[in-house]
């Protein structure tokens, strides 16, 4: 007996399904019960209140460039590789930390022209954002030439 029920077994697998239904959908599953509604998108408008907001940002941002700059000139000018420890050293460390505390204010512009999208994309009428998605694309650049500097100038000096 034991050697027959493995053939027993295949043979109920085998065996014909035809009153069995199949399991492809049936038409009635194919057709969309119903129509998405077609959703009107309000004509985005200049908002005063957020153009200004945005001013204030580039604003910010211009000056964390030349903040940045300065503070790249100033560690530029300490040398190109002081000796471990020496008083030169030291100071391209110290400019190297200034370098990179010049770096926050264009992320933190970033952070903010982030929230302000964010503010934009939730109001009930949304604005006109032209203006903000340019400052986006602005800080956003700054802040990679800024991050691939700061890398660029650590990377130069020796490290301890």
């Amino acid at each position: 007996m034991r050697r027959f029920l493995p053939l027993l077994l295949v043979a109920g697998c085998t065996a014909s399904h035809k009153g069995y239904p199949s399991l492809a959908p049936r038409p009635i599953e194919q057709q969309a019960l119903f129509e998405e509604p077609e959703r009107a998108t309000p004509a985005a408008t200049r908002d005063p209140a957020l153009d200004a907001k945005v001013a204030e940002v580039v604003a910010r941002l211009d000056a964390a460039e030349r903040d940045f700059a300065e503070a790249l000139a100033a560690l530029r000018r300490t040398g190109s590789a002081p000796a471990v420890g020496s008083e030169a050293w030291i100071a391209a460390q110290l400019a190297l930390t200034r370098l990179d505390a010049a770096r926050g204010p264009a992320s933190q512009a970033l952070a903010d022209l982030d929230a302000l999208r964010l503010a934009a994309a939730q109001a009930a009428t949304p604005p006109d954002t032209a203006a903000l998605d340019a400052a986006r694309s602005r800080a956003e650049a700054l802040e990679a030439a800024q991050r691939a500097a700061y890398q660029a100038e650590a990377a130069r000096l020796p490290a301890a």
